[in-house]
């Protein structure tokens, strides 16, 4: 049960409760370590919609993002420089990496304090999205990865037995 919402009074923060999950379909290449995701569906809860097109765009566009969190973002620095500091070398998703089909089921529990019983979506669908890869990533090849980005090399590497520490 959530706890008793307090009445809305201005300028006080409240505290507005959102749960989302997700699950991954990934296909691993065995001779390179390449994860591709296949399917995603992401599982929200939103409140009361008031726009349904809005929440499933910023849902997919949240998943996508999270996408590049687990797989390709990986802030290289030197001596607290940052060494790759351009989309050349910062590698985002494109539009070939985006799974194939995106289920977007969306739970209204309205909120007590949200407009209209509205919630937040924004940042409740990147959370899962890394956990829900490199879990689809596990049950493919056996193998867990505690770390991300999950590059193609670690899950080579893995899978040729070599271990390091913290991957």
């Amino acid at each position: 049960d959530l706890p008793d919402m307090e009445p809305l009074i201005p300028g006080i923060p409240k505290t507005l409760y959102v749960a989302g999950a997700q699950v991954a379909l990934v296909e691993v290449d065995i001779f390179t370590g390449k994860v591709d995701v296949l399917n995603m569906h992401n599982i929200i809860d939103a409140g009361k919609v008031i726009n349904r097109q809005g929440v499933e765009g910023q849902s997919e566009g949240g998943l996508v993002q999270g996408l590049g969190y687990a797989l390709y973002e990986d802030c290289i620095l030197s001596e607290g420089k940052l060494l790759n500091h351009d989309f050349s070398t910062y590698i985002i998703p494109s539009i070939h990496d985006i799974p194939g089909e995106i289920i977007t089921t969306i739970l209204e529990e309205p909120s007590t304090i949200g407009p209209y019983g509205a919630k937040g979506v924004a940042e409740v669908v990147i959370v899962p999205t890394a956990p829900a890869i490199l879990n689809a990533v596990c049950d493919a090849i056996g193998e867990r990865f505690t770390k991300i980005p999950l590059t193609q090399e670690d899950v080579k590497m893995r899978m040729i037995g070599y271990q390091e520490n913290d991957s």
